[in-house]
Formats: C-alpha cells, structure tokens, sequence
C-alpha cells in the first residue's frame, strides 16, 4: 500500500476517444481550500495544481491518454 491514486474528475468527460493518428492536448486546472497543513501552528494554505495532459489515438475507438500530476 505505498502507492495512492486517485481518479480525477476529467477522466470520461470526452464524448468520444481520439481518433486513431491523432493526438490532443488538455490540462486540468484545481484548488484545494486548506490542502496544505502547518506543521509549526493550526493554519492551513490552499494547494493549488495543473495537470497537463496528452491522448494518442491508436486505434478506432481506442486512445491512450497520459497525465503528469502536479509536482511529480
């Protein structure tokens, strides 16, 4: 259990995958109020992030997407 994920919420929001020969570009934009937490008081700051990301169409009604999270 060392590894976490999550799904974001972008996954499914396409009508239809890329198609075959083609790629396109997307970047998903978040904030999240109070995400990181002060180890020296009780404050907390917004965590803000921008995942780019990039779909390959492979074949007829088959894509493959890739996605870089923030900070990795």
């Amino acid at each position: 259990m060392l590894l976490v994920g999550c799904v974001p919420y972008t996954v499914g929001s396409t009508a239809q995958p890329v198609p075959q020969g083609q790629n396109v570009t997307g970047m998903s934009l978040y904030a999240i109020p109070g995400g990181i937490e002060s180890t020296y008081d009780s404050t907390s700051r917004p965590y803000f992030g921008a995942d780019p990301e990039v779909r390959f169409g492979r074949a007829d009604g088959m894509d493959i997407g890739v996605r870089l999270p923030s900070f990795s």
